[in-house]
Protein backbone atom coordinates (compact mmCIF):
# COMPACT_ATOMS: atom_id res chain seq x y z
CA UNK A 1 0.00 0.00 0.00
CA UNK A 2 2.77 2.62 0.18
CA UNK A 3 6.44 2.69 -0.70
CA UNK A 4 9.29 3.20 1.64
CA UNK A 5 12.08 5.85 1.53
CA UNK A 6 15.09 5.93 2.80
CA UNK A 7 15.13 9.05 5.12
CA UNK A 8 17.66 10.57 3.28
CA UNK A 9 16.59 14.21 1.57
CA UNK A 10 17.89 14.49 -1.39
CA UNK A 11 20.15 17.86 -1.91
CA UNK A 12 18.61 18.68 -5.33
CA UNK A 13 15.46 19.49 -3.23
CA UNK A 14 16.24 22.62 -1.68
CA UNK A 15 15.21 21.45 1.88
CA UNK A 16 16.89 21.51 5.29
CA UNK A 17 16.15 18.36 7.54
CA UNK A 18 14.57 20.36 10.38
CA UNK A 19 11.71 21.11 7.93
CA UNK A 20 10.97 17.76 7.59
CA UNK A 21 8.49 16.16 9.55
CA UNK A 22 7.82 12.07 9.77
CA UNK A 23 4.70 10.97 9.90
CA UNK A 24 3.65 8.11 12.34
CA UNK A 25 2.30 6.08 9.60
CA UNK A 26 5.42 6.37 7.53
CA UNK A 27 5.61 5.38 3.59
CA UNK A 28 7.03 7.67 0.90
CA UNK A 29 8.53 10.58 0.86
CA UNK A 30 5.67 12.91 0.95
CA UNK A 31 5.96 16.54 0.17
CA UNK A 32 2.49 18.44 0.84
CA UNK A 33 1.49 21.88 -1.05
CA UNK A 34 -2.17 21.99 -2.07
CA UNK A 35 -3.35 19.42 -0.72
CA UNK A 36 -6.04 18.06 2.50
CA UNK A 37 -4.34 16.26 5.22
CA UNK A 38 -6.63 14.08 6.97
CA UNK A 39 -6.18 11.69 9.61
CA UNK A 40 -8.44 9.13 10.94
CA UNK A 41 -8.47 6.46 14.06
CA UNK A 42 -10.14 3.41 14.61
CA UNK A 43 -10.14 1.58 17.57
CA UNK A 44 -9.29 -1.97 17.66
CA UNK A 45 -12.63 -2.99 19.01
CA UNK A 46 -14.29 -1.62 16.24
CA UNK A 47 -12.84 -4.32 13.74
CA UNK A 48 -14.04 -7.96 14.34
CA UNK A 49 -11.38 -10.09 16.06
CA UNK A 50 -9.06 -11.57 13.11
CA UNK A 51 -9.39 -8.57 11.03
CA UNK A 52 -5.83 -8.71 9.40
CA UNK A 53 -7.15 -8.16 5.02
CA UNK A 54 -5.44 -3.72 5.36
CA UNK A 55 -5.27 -3.46 2.19
CA UNK A 56 -8.85 -4.66 2.07
CA UNK A 57 -9.78 -2.01 4.33
CA UNK A 58 -7.86 0.52 2.85
CA UNK A 59 -9.65 0.29 -0.45
CA UNK A 60 -12.98 0.12 1.19
CA UNK A 61 -12.20 3.16 2.97
CA UNK A 62 -11.03 4.79 -0.05
CA UNK A 63 -14.21 3.76 -1.58
CA UNK A 64 -16.44 5.87 0.99
CA UNK A 65 -13.61 9.12 -0.01
CA UNK A 66 -15.38 8.54 -3.21
CA UNK A 67 -18.29 8.80 -2.05
CA UNK A 68 -17.63 11.70 -1.06
CA UNK A 69 -15.86 13.28 -3.74
CA UNK A 70 -18.60 12.35 -6.29
CA UNK A 71 -20.81 14.17 -3.21
CA UNK A 72 -18.60 17.31 -4.42
CA UNK A 73 -19.28 16.71 -8.16
CA UNK A 74 -15.85 14.92 -8.68
CA UNK A 75 -15.97 11.13 -9.80
CA UNK A 76 -13.24 8.71 -9.35
CA UNK A 77 -11.73 5.44 -9.95
CA UNK A 78 -9.85 3.42 -7.66
CA UNK A 79 -6.23 2.65 -8.60
CA UNK A 80 -5.99 -1.34 -8.94
CA UNK A 81 -2.19 -1.79 -8.95
CA UNK A 82 1.02 0.19 -8.33
CA UNK A 83 2.66 2.36 -10.86
CA UNK A 84 6.29 2.02 -11.87
CA UNK A 85 8.72 3.39 -9.98
CA UNK A 86 9.95 6.85 -12.16
CA UNK A 87 13.32 5.95 -13.72
CA UNK A 88 16.40 7.19 -11.00
CA UNK A 89 18.10 10.46 -12.18
CA UNK A 90 17.49 13.51 -14.23
CA UNK A 91 13.44 13.20 -13.02
CA UNK A 92 13.84 13.84 -9.31
CA UNK A 93 13.99 17.72 -10.36
CA UNK A 94 10.69 18.04 -11.51
CA UNK A 95 7.41 19.35 -9.17
CA UNK A 96 8.23 18.03 -5.39
CA UNK A 97 5.53 19.83 -4.31
CA UNK A 98 3.20 17.10 -6.39
CA UNK A 99 5.40 14.12 -4.87
CA UNK A 100 2.83 12.23 -2.69
CA UNK A 101 0.73 12.75 -6.07
CA UNK A 102 2.84 10.95 -8.38
CA UNK A 103 3.00 7.30 -7.62
CA UNK A 104 -0.48 5.82 -7.18
CA UNK A 105 -0.56 2.05 -5.66
CA UNK A 106 -3.58 -0.25 -4.96
CA UNK A 107 -6.48 1.41 -3.84
CA UNK A 108 -5.46 4.92 -4.27
CA UNK A 109 -8.47 7.39 -6.08
CA UNK A 110 -7.77 8.81 -9.33
CA UNK A 111 -9.75 11.55 -11.60
CA UNK A 112 -8.20 10.48 -14.87
CA UNK A 113 -4.60 9.57 -14.77
CA UNK A 114 -4.26 12.17 -12.24
CA UNK A 115 -3.97 10.72 -8.56
CA UNK A 116 -6.22 12.69 -5.78
CA UNK A 117 -6.45 10.62 -2.81
CA UNK A 118 -3.83 8.54 -1.35
CA UNK A 119 -3.01 7.51 2.52
CA UNK A 120 -1.13 5.21 5.02
CA UNK A 121 -2.05 2.60 7.56
CA UNK A 122 -0.12 2.17 11.06
CA UNK A 123 -1.48 -0.55 12.66
CA UNK A 124 -0.98 -0.78 16.55
CA UNK A 125 -2.45 -2.66 19.68
CA UNK A 126 -5.54 -0.10 20.54
CA UNK A 127 -5.75 0.97 17.02
CA UNK A 128 -5.45 1.74 13.32
CA UNK A 129 -4.69 5.20 12.93
CA UNK A 130 -5.50 6.12 8.60
CA UNK A 131 -3.43 9.45 7.24
CA UNK A 132 -3.97 10.59 4.03
CA UNK A 133 -3.85 13.26 1.42
CA UNK A 134 -7.06 14.63 -0.84
CA UNK A 135 -5.68 16.66 -3.84
CA UNK A 136 -8.44 18.05 -6.49
CA UNK A 137 -7.73 20.30 -9.41
CA UNK A 138 -9.40 23.42 -8.90
CA UNK A 139 -10.14 23.30 -5.11
CA UNK A 140 -7.86 24.64 -1.94
CA UNK A 141 -7.58 23.06 0.78
CA UNK A 142 -9.71 25.00 3.11
CA UNK A 143 -12.66 24.35 0.97
CA UNK A 144 -12.19 20.92 0.48
CA UNK A 145 -12.06 20.80 4.42
CA UNK A 146 -15.26 22.62 4.77
CA UNK A 147 -17.07 20.34 2.51
CA UNK A 148 -15.59 17.08 4.08
CA UNK A 149 -17.20 18.03 7.46
CA UNK A 150 -20.29 19.15 5.68
CA UNK A 151 -20.18 15.66 3.99
CA UNK A 152 -18.70 13.75 7.51
CA UNK A 153 -21.43 15.19 9.20
CA UNK A 154 -24.12 14.74 7.09
CA UNK A 155 -23.56 11.18 6.01
CA UNK A 156 -19.98 10.31 5.60
CA UNK A 157 -19.64 9.07 9.36
CA UNK A 158 -22.25 6.48 7.91
CA UNK A 159 -20.18 5.61 4.92
CA UNK A 160 -16.66 5.52 6.94
CA UNK A 161 -18.31 3.20 9.45
CA UNK A 162 -19.73 1.13 6.60
CA UNK A 163 -15.99 0.48 5.44
CA UNK A 164 -15.94 -1.04 8.87
CA UNK A 165 -18.61 -2.95 8.74
CA UNK A 166 -17.74 -4.83 5.51
CA UNK A 167 -14.87 -5.74 6.73
CA UNK A 168 -16.57 -7.49 9.91
CA UNK A 169 -18.84 -8.77 6.97
CA UNK A 170 -16.34 -10.50 4.37
CA UNK A 171 -14.37 -11.58 7.94
CA UNK A 172 -17.89 -13.36 9.36
CA UNK A 173 -17.99 -15.62 5.65
CA UNK A 174 -14.54 -16.48 4.37
CA UNK A 175 -12.92 -16.52 8.10
CA UNK A 176 -10.01 -15.25 8.76
CA UNK A 177 -8.56 -13.33 6.31
CA UNK A 178 -4.56 -12.51 5.75
CA UNK A 179 -3.22 -9.58 4.37
CA UNK A 180 -2.35 -9.55 0.56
Amino acid sequence: MARTWSGEIPPEWGLSPDSVAVRQTGGGAVLHGLDLCLSLFFSRASFPPGSRNWSRFYENLHSAFAEFLLWCGHPTRMQSRCSPLPPCGGTAKTDHANLCFREPVRGDLMMGEAKVLGGALSIGRKGILYQGSLKVPEKRPDVLSGLFEEWYCSMGRERIDRALLMEAEQIGTFGTVCQD
